[in-house]
């Protein structure tokens, strides 16, 4: 008799420790579920922050990337415009020299009149007055291509500094 009340004691503490242990089990189990859920909804928050923050970098850095292509035109532009320059300049300068040469030529004949010296002087004054216009002009032509290579450098390495910022935000 003894006996069995002892192994219905020892049932009866089986019985409640095991239903301790089962509440115990199922609310972990519940703290386990809502913490997986949790879990799931921030990682699905930081990949939509993820990817709304690439586009915004793409956005950014398709805007840079048109900014930087026009400035590389208006480079090309004033390239360009500084070569017609200085053409217009080296063909003036031959010109005069020519002109200069003539001078000299007819002065060394007998048979020039003043007539002609008095309008290849003129000639000649009205080309240095272009050539010099044409050299301020040259000059800033080279000044503005500086100053947009400048420029063009500077957008440059800021740009690549951002895109460096931005693939290093993207990676974290």
């Amino acid at each position: 008799n003894d006996d069995l009340t002892s192994k219905l004691n020892d049932y009866n503490a089986v019985s409640k420790i095991q239903r301790n242990l089962s509440a115990d089990t199922s609310a972990l189990d519940q703290e386990l579920r809502n913490t997986k859920s949790a879990l799931a909804d921030a990682e699905k928050a930081r990949k939509s922050d993820l990817a709304q923050c690439k586009m915004r970098y793409e956005n950014r850095i398709k805007a840079i990337n048109d900014e930087i292509q026009s400035i590389q035109n208006q480079l090309s532009r004033y390239k360009r415009e500084r070569d017609t320059y200085k053409h217009m300049l080296e063909g003036a300068q031959k010109t005069i020299g020519e002109l200069k040469q003539q001078g000299r030529s007819r002065r060394q004949s007998t048979t020039s009149t003043g007539e002609d010296e008095d309008s290849t002087a003129t000639n000649v004054s009205t080309l240095e007055r272009q050539i010099s216009m044409m050299e301020d002009e040259l000059s800033e032509s080279k000044l503005e291509v500086s100053k947009l290579k400048t420029e063009l450098v500077s957008e440059r390495s800021a740009w690549q500094i951002k895109l460096s910022e931005m693939q290093s935000r993207i990676n974290e």
